[in-house]
């Protein structure tokens, strides 16, 4: 799966996942977004083209209730969501969508934030809910990752023009990665001074010095 922000929720992006398969996005949308249902069943006898949209589907205003919804325990926070099935973007009709409401709440119930997160998945629709939430929040030390494989690992130093020959530079560079972080605890006793202090909190930090 894919996971971007809200830069990659149009429609030159997402239409890729119309001729991939076994991959599927998972793409933070903006509030300003708005998407469209299925369109109606056309009518015996009817004439004309055969309609692409249905009504509209705003972000801002829902239109209908959620198909589904559900709420878990993020930590120490209780996180509710909903999701809407069978949508779509205006120039993408074929690449049918979910979309799901994302609201971390207060202990009272009320929502933590002013607005809420709204995520689109392309894929199957039976993924529970809470799992997509998590794959989304990930998203923030996944960047990281590819960040210390870029500036650390050597991942974009390969130039070759063959396929194969790139796809197994990736593979080791990511399999250096996982040995990495599988002996991290072998090397502890290592690490620098800094790390240590930092690792124990700005609280304490801030009396040092």
């Amino acid at each position: 799966m894919v996971v971007e922000d809200s830069l990659y929720g149009n429609q030159v992006f997402l239409a890729v996942f119309l001729l991939i398969q076994n991959t599927f996005a998972l793409v933070r949308m903006r509030l300003s977004n708005v998407l469209y249902e299925k369109p109606e069943p056309r009518q015996p006898g009817q004439k004309g083209a055969p309609k692409k949209h249905g009504a509209k589907f705003k972000l801002s205003s829902p239109s209908r209730s959620a198909d589904d919804e559900e709420n878990f325990q993020f930590g120490s926070q209780t996180v509710g969501i909903k999701a809407w099935k069978g949508l779509h973007l205006k120039k993408l009709p074929k690449l049918v969508v979910m979309l799901l409401r994302v609201e971390f709440q207060k202990p009272d119930g009320q929502p933590r934030y002013k607005q809420p997160m709204w995520l689109l998945w392309t894929g199957p629709t039976q993924v529970p809910l809470q799992e997509l939430c998590k794959m989304y929040l990930w998203r923030f030390a996944i960047e990281h990752m590819f960040r210390f494989l870029k500036q650390n690992l050597g991942l974009n130093t390969s130039r070759s023009n063959d396929l194969v020959a790139t796809e197994q530079w990736i593979w080791l560079c990511a399999l250096a990665y996982w040995q990495l972080f599988l002996m991290r605890n072998l090397v502890e006793a290592d690490r620098p001074a800094w790390y240590l202090v930092f690792k124990m909190g700005n609280r304490r930090f801030s009396h040092l010095g």
